[in-house]
C-alpha cells in the first residue's frame, strides 16, 4: 500500500511539471490611437503600428485659418527593448515638421502707424532617446520619452537640447 500512494503522488508531481506547455502571451495588440506631445516627435492626434520588436508613430496637429496656420507633422520609429502586461521600456528616434504663417508687425513710434505683414517659418526637429510606457486598464496606455534633440532652422540656427515627450494611447 505504501509503494502503491508513493507512486500515485510522483505520478500528480509528473503531471504537474509537464502540465503548462503553452507560456503566458502578452496581449496582441498592434494598433494605437490618441494625443502624443514631443519636440522631436511632433503633436496632435496620433496613430501607433507597433506589430512587434518594431513599430512606427505617426502625429499631426493642422491649424489653418484664412490668414495664418500652424502645422506640426511627425514620424517616429520605435524598438521595443522590454515588454510586459503592464509596461513597455523602448527607443525611439523621432522627426518632426513644423511650419507656420503668423502676423508681424512694424511699429513706427513717429508716425504712430504700424505695418502688418506675414511671416512663414519651416522648421525641422530630430531626437533619439529612451521611453516608458505603462499600460492601465488593459487597453490604456500612458507613455513619457526623454532624449537628446538637434533643432534646425537654418543653417545659421540650430540647437542642440534635451527633448522630451509624452502621450495618451487606446491599443486595439
Amino acid at each position: 500500500m505504501r509503494k502503491f500512494l508513493i507512486g500515485i503522488l510522483l505520478s500528480f508531481g509528473v503531471c504537474n511539471l509537464f502540465g503548462q506547455t503553452e507560456t503566458a502571451s502578452l496581449p496582441e495588440f498592434s494598433k494605437a490611437i490618441g494625443f502624443d506631445g514631443g519636440a522631436s516627435n511632433g503633436w496632435g492626434i496620433s496613430y501607433r503600428y507597433w506589430p512587434g520588436k518594431w513599430g512606427v508613430q505617426f502625429n499631426a496637429l493642422p491649424y489653418v485659418s484664412p490668414k495664418t496656420y500652424h502645422v506640426s507633422l511627425g514620424v517616429t520609429v520605435l524598438n521595443t527593448i522590454f515588454e510586459s502586461n503592464d509596461i513597455r521600456f523602448y527607443l525611439y528616434y523621432g522627426n518632426h515638421l513644423l511650419m507656420n504663417k503668423f502676423e508681424s508687425y512694424n511699429y513706427n513710434p513717429f508716425g504712430q502707424e504700424e505695418d502688418v505683414y506675414y511671416e512663414k517659418e519651416t522648421r525641422w526637429i530630430t531626437g533619439i532617446g529612451p521611453g516608458f510606457e505603462y499600460f492601465f486598464a488593459d487597453r490604456l496606455g500612458f507613455n513619457v520619452r526623454f532624449g537628446l534633440g538637434y533643432y534646425y532652422h537654418t543653417s545659421s540656427d540650430w540647437l542642440i537640447n534635451l527633448d522630451g515627450g509624452m502621450g495618451l494611447f487606446f491599443r486595439f
